[in-house]
Parts: structure tokens; sequence; C-alpha cells
């Protein structure tokens, strides 16, 4: 049954794509600085130790620790550590056994069931501080470890320095706190993340309480992905946890899986598969749009009757390739899908392969962000207008799951590196969300929050936690167009 329409026009909302909670990412999304990785085991290659060793908390199963193995999990490291200062951090456990840091650090002191050490000034690429675990007691495991600042409550979440980042931001898109990438072929509810795990990293993506307890702490709205092979158990019990965690006072989005129609995700060739096989189109393409549709309304309807007391709390989200309104015309025609979706979402990313064409031999700066500021007006001009046209034809609001630069240079990260640092792309990115207010006057969430300039791209608003924000041209413009 579809949604009945919100009160008013849609309002222009500035939204964030949260970064991984791995610690390589640059961001420091858990207080705990265990939570952005696994254990590993250095005799085996620093090979990542399986989930049947440990327990549900993360914590190592006493029976996986016979006497003389070692394993070790490294920390995140926190906006202090990359900033201008280190940090004094204090890890503490419970149960019994041998517990010691190594790695790039100062001094360090043992204490009772707690180990304090100076996690030194570092740059990311050199910041690598893992905690050791051995000799295991198999009658008193040790268990709830947990690394913060000395000076930091126990009871904290989430990094404050994250939480405070955040607070421009209406609408958080949690992609890639899910399993919608790494689309594994099993996903069900007994199997999900624990929220007081110290892994968050899972293939299943991080605890769903964890998402609902930061989109509350930051009063916003969050955005969740479906895994594609979730089974209506899970994603029954997904809808119920988001619906009784957010107040009625503000939305939820939620969306299929992710990119279906990109061929670079695993999801899109089983989608395609499954779409051959329900003979649902001889075209490969067609055939993985219209099953992607089939898919999403089954999903949508599930989440429909949760939320059938607050439908206009629920927002439906189908995506499609923002570069071709086509694929939005062949989703939306496809049987089951109009009557079970709120909005169509695209990605208006500017400036893809723009060193694969007559930019390719340019050094100037200045030249190169102009011409990328005209493509910045012509991506939303275009096919924005497009994929608006289609969304008002079927009576659907039409927003943005992911945008921004989309520069990748990966011989050289020079040009990519001045353009993403140059106050340029402060006016840049200012008319570009002015121009997409002006022109949609709804929900755009920009991608993403914090990651570090690599060769495959400048994704991050800014590069890594504590940057100074005089650094972070693009952060500053989503800060002046976000909630004040």
């Amino acid at each position: 049954m579809p949604a009945p329409a919100l009160p008013g026009k849609p309002a222009f909302q500035l939204g964030v794509n949260l970064g991984s909670v791995s610690y390589w990412t640059g961001e420091r999304s858990f207080a705990n600085l265990l939570t952005g990785a696994n254990w590993q085991d250095p005799a085996k290659g620093w090979n990542e130790v399986s989930e049947a060793e440990q327990d549900r908390n993360g914590d190592m199963l006493a029976s996986a620790m016979p006497a003389g193995r070692e394993v070790v999990r490294i920390l995140t490291p926190t906006a202090d550590v990359l900033g201008d200062n280190g940090a004094t951090i204090r890890c503490t456990w419970e149960g019994t056994g041998a517990i010691s840091v190594g790695g790039n650090r100062g001094a360090g002191t043992a204490g009772d069931h707690s180990y304090e050490f100076l996690y030194s000034k570092n740059k990311l690429s050199d910041a690598r501080v893992w905690l050791s675990l051995r000799n295991v007691s198999a009658s008193d495991p040790v268990r709830n470890l947990d690394c913060r600042e000395k000076d930091m409550a126990r009871s904290e979440l989430f990094s404050p320095e994250f939480v405070n980042s955040l607070k421009p931001y209406t609408v958080l898109r949690f992609l890639d706190w899910s399993a919608a990438n790494a689309n594994p072929q099993s996903v069900k509810w007994a199997d999900r993340t624990q929220p007081g795990s110290i892994y968050q990293t899972r293939p299943q993506g991080a605890a769903l309480e964890n998402i609902v307890a930061l989109s509350n702490k930051l009063s916003a709205e969050p955005w969740v992905n479906v895994p594609w092979n979730a089974d209506d158990d899970y994603i029954t019990h997904m809808a119920q946890l988001m619906h009784d965690g957010i107040p009625a006072n503000r939305r939820v989005y939620v969306e299929l899986s992710n990119e279906v129609w990109n061929y670079a995700f695993s999801v899109s060739r089983q989608s395609e598969r499954e779409g051959l096989a329900r003979k649902m189109s001889d075209d490969p393409v067609i055939a993985n749009l219209r099953r992607y549709a089939e898919r999403a309304g089954e999903v949508m309807r599930i989440w429909s009757k949760v939320f059938a007391d607050r439908p206009g709390q629920l927002v439906r989200v189908a995506a499609t390739m923002h570069d071709n309104p086509w694929t939005a015309e062949i989703v939306m025609t496809s049987p089951g899908l109009a009557d079970n979706i709120d909005a169509l979402a695209t990605a208006p990313y500017f400036g893809t392969g723009f060193f694969s064409g007559s930019e390719a031999g340019m050094t100037d700066t200045g030249q190169m962000l102009s011409i990328l500021a005209g493509y910045s007006k012509q991506v939303l001009a275009n096919a924005g207008e497009g994929n608006a046209a289609v969304a008002r034809k079927y009576g659907k609001r039409y927003i943005a799951y992911e945008a921004g630069q989309h520069l990748i240079e990966a011989g050289s990260l020079d040009r990519i590196s001045a353009m993403n640092r140059s106050n340029t792309m402060y006016d840049i990115y200012i008319n570009f969300i002015t121009d997409w207010k002006t022109r949609f006057n709804d929900t755009m969430v920009l991608y993403s929050a914090t990651s570090p300039i690599s060769g495959y791209g400048a994704w991050g608003l800014r590069e890594y936690a504590g940057q100074p924000l005089s650094e972070t041209p693009k952060r500053r413009a989503a800060i002046a167009m976000g909630r004040k």
C-alpha cells in the first residue's frame, strides 16, 4: 500500500554517508579503539582469525588459545594521534591472560587488569598500534576488552569528536556500516552483529542497535541498507528495531542493497542472474533492473507492514544510475515497485573520468577546478533534471543517496590532492549544494564524511578525524549548508 504524502512539500536536507568503522579509514567512530578490526594471527601471516574462534562479543574463546598462541588486534588511531598531539590510552579487561601493546607507541605501564601507554602522534600510514593477547585462562578467559583515552568514561559508546563532526547533517546514510556491498549470501537475524561486540567490522555490518543509538544521539534520520540476501525474518526484525528505536517525529530511510545497477558490485551480477532466470528480459541489463525492482518491492512491503501505524515516517527508496535516467524509467515501470516506494534516488557525482579526456595533460589546479565547476552544474542540469522528471511522473520524491566530486587518478595523487584541498573546492561545493536545493529542494546525502585520499579517489569531506577545518574546504561547505 502506498504511503500517504508527507505533510507539505519536500524540504531540503543535507546528509552524509558515514565512513567505514575500520581502523584504516581515518575515522574513529567508536570510543573503544578495538572495534575497527578483527583479531589477527602474526604466526599465520597476520591473517584474520575466524569467527568460529570468537564469542558473539568478539572475545577470543579459551579453546582457541592454546599455550604459546598470540593474537593481536589493531587499534583505531584517535583524532589527537592523527592531529597535533598524542594520547594516553588505557586498556582494561576482565579475566586472566597476558596483554601487552606493540607497534608505533611510547612508554607503557601494566596495572591490575589494565595497561596504559602513550599513543604517539602519527600519520595515518604510520599509526599502527596493536593489542597482543596470550596465555588465556581456560577457566577465566579474557573478555570485555576496551581501549580508550585514559580520561574518557567507559560509558561513552561513540567518540565525542566523531559525534560532534556529524552535527551539521540531518540524514546519516549507514551504507559503509552495513553488509550491502559485501553481499553475504546468508543474512539471518540470529547471526547479526551484537551491539556490545568489539568486532563492528564484521561482514554482516555494524550492529543495527548502534545505528539507532548514533542517530538518536544526533537527532538525525538514519538511512539504512537492507542486504540483498536477507531473509524475511531479518528484514522484519530490522524494520521493527528501527520502528521502535527511532522516535516518531523523525523519518527512517530504507534502501535495498546499494547500486544494484553498478556491475562493480557482486550484487549486480546476482540480480542479473536472477532476472534472467525469471525471464524478465533477454537483455541482461534490463533483467537486472527489473529483478532489482521486484526484490525492492518485496522488501518494502515488509517494511510498510511494520510502519503501518505511521507510514509518513518511512521513506522507501529506489536507487538508479544518475547519468542514465533510462534506468529510472525501467525500474519505475517494473511491476510491484512504484506503489511500494516513496522516493527515487540517484548519485549526482561530477568529474567522473576527468583525467581521461581533454584534461589528461593539465597541471594547473585553478584551470582544472574551473572546468570541474562547470561539470558540477551540468550534472544537475542534465541528468539531474531527467531523473527528477521520472520521479515527478510517478509522484515520487527525487533525492540523492550520494553526491560530490568523483576525481580518481590512480597513477598520481598530486592533482586530485591539490584540487580537493583548494579553497576553490569550497565554492564549488557551496554552488553545487545550492543548485540542488534550488532545483529539487529535497534530501542530498554527500559522500562521504571521512576518508583518506588514495588512488581509489578522494571521497572524504575530510581526510582524517581531527583534521583542521581550514584544510577541509568540502567539509566547510557542508557545515555552511547544513543544519545550524
